[in-house]
This record gives structure tokens, C-alpha cells and sequence, in this order.
């Protein structure tokens, strides 16, 4: 038997994963087939995706792309049920980047912006 999370072979009597800790689970005898099981996907993951997409369309309002970001974030990295938990936590990361990045450019500017009139 595998582990569902990262792969590695699991002992016969084995409650959790020596590798990454998680909690073996044990299939009923009636279910054997692995190659029709679906993987959970949990609506967290999917709403962090949306959100991460979103960010990065809104990026150049920091009020709204900052909060957009941060929560599609942690809803991605509290849901890893599926790999679209991967995508939803780049495209977040990359809207705050762009989020904060474009704060300071404006801090920035209007610093210039103030100094010229003084």
C-alpha cells in the first residue's frame, strides 16, 4: 500500500505516513477500483483559484487586490485535496506581488510628487 499524499510505501500495520505524516486511510473490500475514484475537490481550492484569477485582473487597485489575494492565499494553501491548489497559490502570490509592488510605486511617486512642490 501507498500513501495518497506523497507516494511512498507504507508498512501492513501503518496508521500514518513515515514520510510526510499523513493518516493512512484504509479502503473497504468493496472498493477496488482506484482507476474510477475521483480525487476530493473541496470548494476552498476552487474559490482560491477564482480569487487568484481575479487578483490578477485587479491588481492595479491595490484596496481591492490585496485583500483578494491574501484570502485566495490562505484558502489555497489550507485546501490540498487537488493540484489546482498549486495554481490557485501562484496566481495569488503573483497578484500580491503586483499588488504591493504597485503600492510602493505609488508611495513612491507621490513622495516625488510632494518633494517637486516643496
Amino acid at each position: 500500500m501507498f500513501c495518497k499524499n506523497c507516494g511512498r510505501e507504507l508498512k501492513d500495520d501503518a496508521k500514518f505516513c513515515d514520510n510526510c505524516g499523513a493518516k493512512v486511510v484504509f479502503k473497504h473490500a468493496n472498493n477496488d477500483d482506484d482507476e474510477n475514484e475521483k480525487p476530493e475537490c473541496d470548494g476552498k481550492v476552487t474559490i482560491a483559484f477564482v480569487l487568484g484569477i481575479s487578483s490578477l485582473a485587479v491588481w492595479t487597485l491595490p484596496v481591492i487586490g490585496l485583500p483578494i489575494s491574501i484570502i485566495g492565499l490562505v484558502l489555497g494553501v489550507k485546501s490540498n485535496k487537488v493540484k489546482l491548489h498549486t495554481a490557485a497559490i501562484i496566481l495569488n502570490i503573483i497578484g500580491l506581488v503586483l499588488s504591493i509592488s504597485l503600492c510602493f510605486a505609488g508611495s513612491f511617486w507621490g513622495y516625488l510628487s510632494y518633494k517637486s512642490i516643496l
